[in-house]
């Protein structure tokens, strides 16, 4: 029998009312969660996500390549808090306010970022102040190197949101109808007509729901 999963989108329950299956069996029961928790983890796959993250708040403890920017994209988001910043083992205060050098979180939820003045003072593990000074940029940046950021942050949803509950509970749907004619193109029956199926792997409707939770690369202005 298979077992519900912390990263589940959805559940059982949920799904045959949704399905609109009446009368359902144990069997059925089973399969419908295989769908759920198969359908789950191959959405976080496709989000570039860690499982659990679009159903509980999660604490992560991440090193990253710094680039040289003011600018930094977590892997997962969104973000709630950030218990302490680093750069080559430095500590970096957080921002207060717009005059209050140190960091803080973009209102995107997904990004941190430098915040100073030109004439602020910083530790020079983070830039050259005297460069900094004389060009008006932030001291305080993610400098350039491998593994020299570390940040301790919690992100994630509190519950699953309205958008993904519906796109697991159609594209499991789906995959319950189907799975009586796998790999059936159509099916033509005398004096009826002939019923085609779709190919898809997810229902165009569901691709455009996770497309905007996928993770992309995204260009971190460095200068």
């Amino acid at each position: 029998m298979p077992t519900p999963q912390p990263y589940d989108l959805t559940d059982v329950a949920t799904l045959i009312e949704y399905a609109n299956l009446l009368s359902p069996t144990t069997e059925i029961g089973d399969i419908g969660q295989e769908c759920i928790s198969g359908f789950s983890n191959s959405f976080y796959r496709y989000a570039g996500r860690t499982a659990g993250i679009f159903s509980s708040v999660m604490s992560f403890d991440e090193f990253y390549d710094g680039s040289g920017s003011d600018l930094l994209y977590l892997d997962n988001s969104p973000i709630v808090s950030v218990t302490s910043l680093s750069v080559n083992g430095g500590a970096v205060p957080q921002s207060t306010g717009a005059n209050t050098p140190g960091w803080f979180i973009d209102r995107n939820k997904g990004s941190i970022k430098m915040r100073s003045n030109s004439g602020a003072q910083g530790a020079a593990t983070f830039a050259n102040t005297d460069w900094a000074t004389f060009t008006g940029l932030p001291p305080y940046r993610f400098i350039r190197g491998r593994g020299n950021i570390e940040v301790s942050y919690t992100a994630g949803y509190s519950s699953v949101p309205p958008d993904l509950l519906v796109a697991a509970l159609k594209q499991c749907t789906v995959w319950l109808n189907r799975r009586l004619r796998e790999d059936e193109k159509s099916r033509n029956m005398p004096n009826v007509g002939t019923t085609s199926y779709a190919p898809w792997a997810w229902s165009p409707d569901v691709m455009q729901i996770a497309a905007q939770y996928k993770r992309v690369a995204a260009y971190s202005g460095a200068y």
